[in-house]
This record gives C-alpha cells, structure tokens and sequence, in this order.
C-alpha cells in the first residue's frame, strides 16, 4: 500500500500495524495538522477511524481516500464497509434459498406417472 502526507509533517515512519483486504490500520508521528494520504480508489463505503473518531473517509482529489492528522501521535484506519454489496449479497441469498425450497416442493408434488 502506498501512504504519504500532503505535507510531509511526519517525524517519523508511517507504521503499517494491519493489512487485509478491506483494512489498514497505521500509526504515525507528525509535527503540524497534515491529512495522510492512501492511495486506494475511493468507493463509496469506505470508513474511517482516526485517533478514536469513526467518520467517512475524505477524498482527495476525487481518487484517492484522505483522512485528517494531528500533531503528535496518531492512529489511523481505513476500512471498507461496501454497504450495498452486503445488502445485495443477502437478497441474493434468501431468494436462492427460497428458490430452492420452492423447487423441492415441485418435486415432491409432482404426479407419478
């Protein structure tokens, strides 16, 4: 993954503490208010959880995903909660189940011949 400040106000690396498929949670240290930068294309669902504080993620330049820094010590996480996938996901769950419950019971009160 590829993170940067704006500004380059950091004192120091930026930690990479997790990293999967729909999270990064990173620390840093910075000398003066700055916003970190991930680059990863900015979907809707995308949350963010700063140093306690959950709100959508901020775009930067309507690409990349952004989120505000403080001075001093902070903790940062991106985590992508793709809410209409989930929901689709479900719908399509329940009508296949009810497509397959439907299709036994065609079956067994089909006439023998």
């Amino acid at each position: 993954p590829c993170l940067f400040t704006l500004k380059d106000s950091t004192t120091s690396d930026i930690n990479i503490m997790a990293f999967t498929g729909n999270i990064i949670s990173i620390s840093l240290d910075a000398r003066n208010a700055d916003s970190i930068i991930y680059q990863q294309n900015s979907y809707p669902g995308w949350i963010c959880l700063a140093n306690g504080s959950a709100f959508k993620a901020y775009k930067e330049g309507d690409l990349f995903l952004s989120a505000p820094i403080n001075p001093g010590r902070n903790y940062i996480s991106f985590i992508f909660k793709p809410g209409m996938v989930s929901s689709a996901r479900r719908i399509s769950l329940i009508v296949m189940g009810s497509s397959l419950v439907v299709l036994v019971a065609l079956y067994f009160k089909r006439p023998y011949l």
